[in-house]
C-alpha cells in the first residue's frame, strides 16, 4: 500500500493519472474509486465505482445488461450465486431478483456485502495482479474504511497494490502497518519549477 498525502493542489490526482498511463493492461487489472465530501453518508461509495469497473458496468445501462455482466463476471471469479447477484445489484442501487436476499435484513445485507467485496478482490487477484486506486480518502465513509482496513489486514497473500490519496488532516488507521508506505508530496524548490510565460515559450 502506498499512502500519498499532500495539501490540496499539490498534484495527487496527477500523480495517479501518470501512474495509470505507465501501467499497461497486460501488467495489472486497474480498479478505481473516489470519495467525496457529500458522500460520507453513502456506504461503500468508492467501492460502488470499484464494482462498476470490475464488471465493466456503465452508467445508464439496461438492468438486464447489468445482470448479464454480473453473472458472467461472478462465474469467471468462481463466486456466482443468487445471493451474490442480489448483493451486487443492491449495492448498485438496482432491485435484486425475487428471493435472492430472502431472510436477510439491512444489517445482514451490509455485513455480507462487506465480505463479498473482499472475496471479489481476492478472486480478481488470483487471475492477475491488481492495482486499486482510491482518491480523497479524507472523505471516506465509515463502511468503506472498514472494508479497506480488512483488505489491508487480510491474511491472504494477494498480488495487490493499493494506492490512495488523502489530505494531511486525515490519518488512516492502517498507515503504521508494515505493508503501508507513506509518500508525502512537498512543494518544489524554486529552482525545480519549470518556467512559464512568454520567455518560456521562446526557449
Amino acid at each position: 500500500m502506498i499512502d500519498i498525502v499532500a495539501e490540496p493542489g499539490m498534484g495527487k490526482s496527477r500523480l495517479l493519472h501518470e501512474f495509470r498511463q505507465r501501467v499497461g493492461k497486460e501488467q495489472a487489472f486497474i480498479l478505481t474509486g473516489s470519495c467525496s465530501p457529500d458522500g460520507r453518508q453513502t456506504p461503500f461509495l468508492p467501492f460502488i465505482e470499484v464494482v462498476r469497473g470490475s464488471f465493466q458496468v456503465r452508467s445508464g445501462e439496461a438492468e438486464s445488461e447489468v445482470v448479464r455482466k454480473l453473472e458472467m463476471g461472478l462465474t469467471v471469479l468462481g463466486l456466482h450465486s443468487p445471493e451474490n447477484i442480489g448483493l451486487l445489484l443492491s449495492l448498485l442501487g438496482l432491485k435484486p431478483p425475487e428471493g435472492a436476499l430472502a431472510g436477510l435484513d439491512g444489517v445482514l445485507i451490509g455485513l455480507r456485502t462487506r465480505a463479498l467485496l473482499q472475496h471479489l478482490l481476492e478472486a480478481r487477484c488470483r487471475l492477475s495482479a491488481v492495482v486499486l486506486l482510491i482518491e480523497d480518502l479524507q472523505w471516506i465513509d465509515s463502511v468503506s474504511q472498514e472494508v479497506l482496513g480488512k483488505i489491508v489486514d487480510g491474511e491472504a497473500k494477494l498480488r495487490l497494490l493499493i494506492l490512495h490519496t488523502r489530505r494531511p488532516e486525515y490519518e488512516p488507521p492502517w498507515r503504521e502497518k508494515p505493508v503501508a508506505t507513506t509518500l508525502r508530496l512537498e512543494l518544489l524548490p524554486t529552482g525545480e519549477i519549470p518556467p512559464s510565460g512568454p520567455s518560456a515559450a521562446r526557449s
